[in-house]
């Protein structure tokens, strides 16, 4: 009998792993050049800070990726030591232009966040991609590799 925790287990999976194959069809999918953020990235490291808290995390206790396409992406979050607490995934478009990198979320396991964007400000330097934001409640600092 296929249960919920199942399904909560295999459902990131099987979302990164159809849009890593959607993701090898960059360069086909449209007749342009493909995107600088085209690939495989894994987080590095990760500092969050809000008015109370700040929270520094590595690879070493948090796995990260995203997976990214022409023009979507797909990002699975959860801690090593508790690989059930899922503690971020969505789907869904993205823009970019020489500074920002925009998400738009259309379906995450946070219910309040699909359907709204988050804003980044970016540097890409070799295969480092550097991401910054700052909202009303946090600043957030990543720090992703690319993995391919």
């Amino acid at each position: 009998m296929f249960c919920a925790r199942h399904l909560r287990r295999s459902l990131p999976v099987l979302i990164l792993a159809g849009l890593l194959v959607w993701q090898l069809s960059c360069e086909k999918k449209r007749q342009v050049r493909p995107g600088p953020f085209c690939g495989a990235w894994k987080m590095i490291s990760g500092t969050y800070k809000g008015p109370n808290f700040t929270v520094q995390s590595t690879e070493e206790n948090r796995l990260s990726y995203k997976v990214i396409s022409q023009d979507h992406f797909a990002v699975v979050e959860m801690f090593k030591s508790n690989p059930d607490s899922m503690l971020f995934t969505a789907v869904g478009r993205y823009t970019y232009d020489d500074s920002t990198y925009t998400e738009f979320y259309e379906a995450t396991n946070v219910p309040y966040q699909t359907g709204t964007k988050n804003i980044f400000r970016y540097k890409l330097e070799g295969n480092r991609w550097i991401l910054d934001m700052k909202t009303e409640d946090m600043e957030l600092h990543e720090v992703w590799e690319r993995i391919q």
